[in-house]
């Protein structure tokens, strides 16, 4: 399933949908139900973004700078301790990535993480349906 979606990813960024996938990332990330209003917010500003048409370079290169050591701390240290916080906080960081393909990637990786840690599950099959029926919708 996860090559299925990482094929779409690639198709859209190969096309050169680069605000589809933003959004999509952004999308993404709200998944895992943000629980800190930061976290929400930034996923918010570039959503915004793209979807009022603005570049949104400026807003993901600012949000990147200003939360790596964030992003950092919760891949070191949250992740153990705090995996559902952790992951989801990680999916919102991913989408400031310059790159919307790796954006879109990446807050798909960590927002399977979440979903995994938040459902004590190993199983994420259905979570995994879900984004690809939402790329499927773009595509």
């Amino acid at each position: 399933m996860k090559l299925r979606i990482s094929h779409q990813i690639l198709q859209l960024d190969q096309d050169r949908r680069h605000n589809d996938l933003r959004q999509f990332a952004c999308w993404v990330a709200n998944q895992t139900k943000p629980n800190l209003a930061v976290h929400r917010d930034l996923v918010h500003m570039i959503s915004e973004d793209v979807a009022k048409g603005r570049d949104a370079e400026k807003t993901c290169r600012l949000i990147h700078d200003s939360f790596s050591d964030v992003a950092i701390a919760a891949g070191a240290v949250g992740l153990r301790h705090a995996p559902k916080s952790a992951s989801s906080f990680l999916a919102c960081y991913a989408c400031s990535n310059a790159a919307p393909g790796f954006a879109a990637q990446n807050a798909v990786d960590w927002a399977i993480r979440w979903h995994l840690a938040a459902t004590e599950s190993l199983d994420s099959t259905a979570f995994e349906e879900l984004i690809l029926d939402k790329l499927r919708s773009i595509g």
